[in-house]
């Protein structure tokens, strides 16, 4: 991987790790706003055990992706536990009929996840 690819690798998977790092403080503290946010999204409310386990993959993603600056395998869990958590939130958004700009988080933390897993196959 050349130097320029793998800066924008590591940018690419930074936001993706930022991501799973606030999901996983939102949700396993129980924060209104993220509950909020996620019914917005998807207009079904999380039950408390659809939060926690969110927030505990979210977590796990957090601390792959985090580990696969040193080892770039582990990119290959986070990006499947990252795209595992984005892609069918953007799913549901696709399928009520969501257009415009609400579907660019959720877009952008997906591909985070595919490049993460993409970058973390390569370097194996």
């Amino acid at each position: 991987m050349s130097t320029a690819v793998g800066v924008v690798v590591g940018v690419v998977v930074a936001i993706g790790l930022t991501e799973m790092v606030l999901t996983a403080i939102g949700t396993l503290l129980g924060l209104s706003s993220w509950t909020r946010r996620y019914t917005e999204l998807t207009h079904v409310a999380p039950s408390t055990a659809v939060r926690m386990a969110f927030g505990t993959v979210a977590a796990l993603a957090a601390v792959t992706l985090g580990v696969g600056y040193a080892h770039p395998g582990w990119w290959v869990v986070g990006g499947i536990l990252l795209m595992g958590l984005a892609g069918p939130i953007l799913v549901r958004q696709l399928v009520i009929g969501t257009r415009g700009t609400a579907l660019i988080a959720y877009s952008l933390f997906t591909a985070c996840g595919a490049v993460a897993l993409v970058a973390g196959v390569n370097a194996t």
